[in-house]
């Protein structure tokens, strides 16, 4: 599920720090936090990987690009983080 924040970031009603999208490259199309609070730019929407508790494809490596940005505080379900481009 991609969730719609539009400029305001909140999950579970508490604010996030979370990137902004101005500062996207360009080829990417998603944004999520992983429950470690790493925060990734996807070019093609990842899946949830509860065993590692992180964002993944299932797909060959070849297929997808992302590019850790930073680490800030999980707040809520970090499963909630993925945002598509606005």
């Amino acid at each position: 599920m991609v969730a719609e924040y539009g400029r305001e970031s909140f999950v579970g009603g508490v604010e996030m720090n979370k990137p902004e999208w101005s500062e996207a490259p360009e080829w990417a199309g998603y944004l999520a936090q992983d429950k470690d609070g790493w925060w990734s730019w996807w070019n093609v929407a990842p899946i949830a990987c509860d065993k590692a508790d992180c964002w993944n494809q299932g797909k060959p490596m070849e297929n997808w690009v992302y590019l850790d940005i930073h680490v800030t505080d999980v707040f809520g379900d970090w499963k909630e983080t993925l945002e598509q481009r606005p």
